[in-house]
C-alpha cells in the first residue's frame, strides 16, 4: 500500500515559541539566523519574526506561500530537545504529541499547484541543510560547498534573496514516520573486504538495467546475500546519485501507468526514497500531469462507468488537483 506523502519538514532548535498566526493573502516565509548557535529559522509570522529580530539575524524573504490550500503545515515543538518540526502527517503529529511534542498550530500552507519549487541544500562537510528558492542563493551556497538536493516544497513565487551564510542550522526532517538528525553521522567506508567488494560490484551492476533508491538496493544486496554492512558498504559506494536514480525510477512507472505528482510521489517514497529525493523525481520525470489524468480517466473509463462528478472525485482521490481532474474529465467526453 503506498504511503502518504510527507510535506516538507524542518526544524530550528530556539526557545519555546508562541502559536504561530496565519495571515491572510500572500504569505511571505521569512528566513532569520542565529549567530550564536548557528540556526536558521523559517516563519510566516511577522510578528514573530519582528521579536526575533533583537537577537537573531533577519536574512530576508525566502518565498511566498499561498494564504490557504489543501495541504496545511503544522509546527510541533518538542521541550526535551527544543527542535521545532513541520509537518502535514496528521500520523505523525498524533505519534509525537503522544511523546510529549506540542503542536503549536499551522506553520503555513504550501502550493498544491506546484507553481514555483523550493529546494533543500545539503552540506557534507557539516551535515547540515537549508532552503532557498533563489537561483542566486543556490549557485553561492554551491560554490561555498553546498549542495542542491531537490525539490522540498512549492510557493506561489521565491525571492532573489541570498538567505543565510556559509553555515547553516542543525535541522530535522522525517523520513516516512522516522525522526532523522540533520547532523549526519553516518560515515563512509570504503570497501575493503572480499564481500564488501563484490558487493560494490553487484551495486553497480543492478543500476546498470534497473533504478534503486539508496535503502531499496541495500534491501536487493541484502536479498542475494551480503551482510547488511556488506550491502551498506557496496551501496555507499556504487556511485549512485539518488535524485537521479529517483527520477529514472519515476520514468519507468510513467511507461506503463498513469500518475497524478502526488501519486507518483508516493510510489516513490514506497520505493524507499526519501521524500525530497521523490519530490525531486516526479517533478523532473517530463510528465505532463493534465495528460496523465486524462489518461488515468480513459482507464478508468475502460472497464467501469461514472458520471463526471464520479469521475472527476476519483481523479481527486488518486491526487491530481481540482484542474488536472477536471482536464482529465473533459478529455474524455465530459
Amino acid at each position: 500500500m503506498k504511503r502518504r506523502l510527507l510535506a516538507l519538514l524542518f526544524t530550528a532548535f530556539l526557545v519555546m515559541m508562541a502559536p504561530l498566526e496565519v495571515h491572510a493573502a500572500g504569505q511571505e516565509m521569512y528566513c532569520l539566523y542565529n549567530p550564536s548557535n548557528k540556526e536558521y529559522l523559517y516563519t510566516i509570522d511577522a510578528n514573530e519574526k519582528d521579536n526575533l529580530m533583537s537577537s537573531w539575524q533577519y536574512l530576508g524573504v525566502v518565498c511566498t506561500l499561498p494564504s490557504s490550500s489543501n495541504t496545511p503545515v503544522y509546527r510541533l515543538y518538542d521541550p526535551a530537545s527544543t527542535q521545532h518540526l513541520y509537518t502535514s502527517d496528521n500520523a505523525e503529529i498524533t505519534k509525537l504529541v503522544g511523546k510529549g511534542w506540542t503542536k503549536e498550530g499551522i506553520a503555513y500552507f504550501v502550493d498544491d499547484n506546484h507553481t514555483t519549487p523550493v529546494y533543500r541544500l545539503f552540506k557534507a562537510a557539516t551535515g547540515e541543510h537549508m532552503f532557498s528558492g533563489s537561483e542566486t542563493s543556490i549557485a553561492k551556497h554551491e560554490a561555498d560547498g553546498w549542495k542542491k538536493e531537490g525539490i522540498a516544497y512549492y510557493a506561489l513565487s521565491v525571492q532573489d534573496t541570498v538567505a543565510g551564510t556559509s553555515s547553516g542550522a542543525a535541522s530535522t526532517v522525517t523520513n516516512n514516520t522516522t525522526t532523522v538528525t540533520q547532523q549526519d553521522t553516518h560515515v563512509v567506508k570504503k570497501a575493503v573486504t572480499t564481500g564488501e567488494k563484490n558487493a560494490v560490484k553487484k551495486a553497480q551492476s543492478y543500476l546498470k538495467f534497473s533504478a534503486f533508491s539508496y535503502e531499496g538496493l541495500i534491501g536487493q544486496l541484502e536479498y542475494e546475500g551480503f551482510s547488511h554492512d556488506e550491502a551498506v558498504v557496496g551501496v555507499d559506494n556504487c556511485g549512485a546519485d539518488w535524485n537521479t536514480q529517483a527520477i529514472k525510477k519515476a520514468q519507468s512507472y510513467l511507461k506503463y501507468q498513469s500518475f497524478s505528482y502526488k501519486g507518483l510521489v508516493e510510489q516513490l517514497e514506497y520505493e524507499k526514497f526519501t521524500p525530497a529525493q521523490a519530490q525531486y523525481g516526479a517533478a523532473n520525470a517530463g510528465a505532463n500531469w493534465n495528460e496523465q489524468a486524462a489518461k488515468k480517466a480513459k482507464s478508468y473509463l475502460s472497464f467501469s462507468s461514472f458520471s463526471r462528478s464520479g469521475l472527476i472525485d476519483q481523479l481527486l482521490f488518486e491526487g491530481f488537483t481540482q484542474a488536472e481532474a477536471e482536464y482529465g474529465a473533459a478529455q474524455n467526453g465530459y
